[in-house]
């Protein structure tokens, strides 16, 4: 990861040569990274000329496929490899083409990688930690006091001290976006944003372990029976999953337990047992059965139309020998849910298991139409998308919905008591007019709560839970409680609980590292992850039929922060996020490639400094509302340059500079048509042989001397 982003770098300051160096080492390291293939081939075909350039991209591109025949970008890829070999007859030899020698292999992680990224043990871990929260406070404390100079260092130092998918690497660079936007630097402005978004990129196509196949002395199918809890958690530090798995002979039952975000959002449970009393039907089992008195408090809520709960798994398969599970909750149209999930569901699932049912209010898309100089063409889509997912659907209508919602849950164990979790949520919306569906996905990782640890969380009502729920009684009589009622705060209890969970899992994992050098990577990955996931922060991607959507995303769903967006038509978005709305600094390029925006926004629409290419045009200064507003420096199709004042996309008084050496100072206009500035009003032409003409013009004409 750190190579990667060197090579980014690198590539970034235009040493290409070194970027070179740096893809190959990394190809050294595992020759089945695809992701440095196609980097490598993208510098070799901006070599126009050079056949032996034009080969070499044309061999690197056909590897990138060969390890990525599902790409996307397949069809353009395979285009762009028949255009290269008709420009060479000439095959390069990969093998030559990638080959680096060993001492500098050796060089380049010397001199490029930082090793002590990786602590070796728990203390060099909190020091490097506490290093930079240190730095990342001193930096926001400099940024307050306005110390701008001193703030560009120590963030740039921040970058340099952590590893590219820290978020804390993210967060620097939107705050060194941000200050040059205040000194209206958009060139470094962009230059910041463009090494966010290809960190982005890295961390999607890196971000994973080539082999989690550990031997560990339990087989999976026993270490899985238990109560897992996720590291992502939102206010008080509550998990946003906790989950328990039990079995019984051969068949697994996954429950979600009452005490975390997902059953609290979703109303998974009620506190009252008096209202499901009498839900038993033929074949159901009573409620007070099924919790056995030990959620006390808390019964899962029955629905009687569809004979389900949607607490339990409907769907559970466990294989021991790939270390991995799968266990699906929710209705009876299963879209979306995994290969696996959907051929268990047609061999052994009858139609009238499980649908969520609640009355909604619609979702009306407003109109999507772009204006040529906004950014609202994806505004509509964002918002639709945001509120699709966040499950407490806009209010503009007022007829009756059917949202079907179902989680599809897939875990991948690490090594004993943590597995990384993929949670698929599909959320199916029908009336009586349209359907609309969308698919939010969140990763995060799950750790199992072990007796011996004696790792308790409190719930709502002061109710504590670890690796098994307790009765009332049993509750009030433990040391832990006592404890709580002390603090009379679950959320610092919870704090203290994860940071226990975390000294317990860094400290195994750097106990194991001393046979098997893969926990050290876990351990601080691990420790990483915990630092911003029981923040409430997760880095999640969602679709719709408008497009794809990545960034962070709160509990309510919407997205803040760093995001991405890219629809259907090509236009793509990266950049600050609130509550679903492009705010802040940002980059917006159409899908036509011939309108790109870089700059402030605010409510979707451009607003503050920033620089826009449009067809011929390009312009740099102030907008407000969407629009040319303030001051601002045009160049239009002509190539003459207008630098003055705007007001709602027209220029209104300022200096055009010509091509051909003339200056005019003056009123002026914009002629959209033809994408040129023109003298406009009252104004002084001096022409470049030292005449001059003063007077009213109008269509670049004089009209009336002065």
């Amino acid at each position: 990861m750190d190579l990667f982003y060197k090579a980014q770098k690198a590539v970034q300051a235009n040493n290409t040569q070194e970027a070179l160096e740096i893809y190959k080492t990394i190809l050294s390291v595992d020759a089945n990274l695809s992701t440095p293939y196609l980097k490598m081939a993208d510098i070799y075909v901006a070599d126009e000329g050079n056949e032996a350039s034009m080969a070499a991209a044309a061999a690197l591109y056909r590897k990138y496929l060969s390890l990525q025949p599902d790409d996307e970008n397949a069809a353009a890829i395979t285009q762009k490899i028949a255009i290269l070999q008709q420009k060479t007859s000439n095959e390069a030899d990969l093998n030559q083409l990638l080959y680096i020698g060993k001492e500098d292999v050796q060089n380049v992680f010397a001199t490029k990688a930082r090793a002590w990224l990786k602590a070796r043990n728990t203390e060099e871990l909190a020091q490097q930690i506490n290093a930079v929260d240190s730095l990342s406070d001193k930096a926001l404390t400099q940024i307050d006091e306005g110390n701008t100079q001193e703030s560009i260092q120590n963030l740039q130092q921040l970058t340099e001290q952590v590893d590219p998918t820290n978020p804390y690497y993210m967060q620097a660079n939107m705050q060194l976006a941000d200050i040059y936007n205040k000194q209206g630097n958009m060139e470094k402005m962009q230059e910041t944003l463009a090494s966010s978004e290809e960190n982005m990129n890295i961390n999607q196509n890196l971000s994973q372990y080539p082999d989690t196949k550990i031997n560990d002395d339990t087989p999976f199918g026993e270490d899985i029976c238990g109560v897992w809890v996720s590291d992502l958690a939102y206010k008080d530090f509550t998990p946003f999953l906790a989950i328990e798995i039990q079995k019984d002979d051969q068949n697994y039952k996954a429950t979600i337990l009452p005490y975390c975000t997902l059953a609290e959002k979703y109303g998974m449970y009620t506190h009252s047992y008096a209202s499901n009393a009498n839900v038993s039907q033929s074949g159901i089992v009573s409620v007070k059965s099924l919790i056995k008195a030990e959620l006390y408090g808390y019964a899962p809520k029955y629905n009687e139309n569809t004979k389900s709960y949607f607490a339990y798994s409907l769907i559970n398969s466990v294989n021991s020998d790939e270390n991995n599970a799968n266990f699906y909750f929710g209705n009876k149209k299963y879209r979306g849910a995994s290969a696996e999930t959907e051929n268990m569901i047609k061999n052994n699932l009858s139609p009238n298991v499980g649908t969520l049912t609640y009355k909604l209010q619609d979702i009306v898309a407003s109109d999507v139409n772009r204006s040529d100089q906004s950014a609202q063409t994806a505004s509509a889509a964002i918002g639709l998308a945001g509120a699709l997912v966040q499950g407490a659907l806009v209010l503009w209508a007022t007829y009756a919905k059917t949202t079907e919602i179902s989680f599809d849950l897939y875990m991948q164990r690490l090594f004993e008591g943590c597995s990384n979790l993929r949670l698929i949520q599909i959320t199916h919306v029908t009336s009586t007019s349209s359907e609309s569906e969308t698919t939010d996905i969140k990763e995060m990782r799950l750790y199992k709560l072990y007796p011996e640890d004696k790792i308790l969380f409190a719930a709502n009502g002061n109710e504590l839970f670890g690796y098994r729920t307790f009765t009332k009684d049993e509750n009030q009589k433990t040391d832990e409680y006592k404890q709580l009622m002390e603090l009379k705060n679950r959320g610092a209890f919870n704090k203290q609980t994860y940071k226990k969970l975390s000294d317990k899992i860094t400290g195994y994992c750097f106990e194991r590292a001393k046979e098997d050098p893969r926990f050290g990577d876990f351990a601080n990955d691990c420790e990483t992850r915990f630092g911003y996931a029981t923040k409430g922060l997760s880095l999640q991607t969602f679709s719709n039929k408008y497009g794809t959507f990545k960034g962070w995303i709160d509990l309510s769903g919407k997205m803040n922060g760093m995001g991405k967006c890219t629809l259907n038509d090509g236009t793509t978005y990266v950049g600050s996020w609130d509550n679903n709305k492009y705010s802040g600094k940002g980059k917006i390029t159409f899908g036509d490639k011939t309108t790109i925006y870089t700059g402030m926004f605010k409510n979707n629409k451009y607003d503050g400094n920033g620089m826009l290419y449009k067809d011929a045009i390009s312009y740099k200064g102030e907008f407000a509302n969407g629009a040319f507003e303030g001051t601002g420096v045009l160049i239009d199709a002509k190539g003459d340059k207008y630098d003055g004042a705007w007001k709602k996309d027209n220029p209104v008084k300022g200096t055009i500079t010509y091509t051909n050496g003339d200056r005019y100072e003056g009123e002026c206009a914009y002629n959209k048509k033809m994408q040129i500035i023109e003298r406009n009003g009252q104004g002084t032409m001096a022409y470049a042989n030292g005449e001059t003409a003063s007077g009213k013009w109008k269509n670049n004409e004089l009209t009336s001397k002065k």
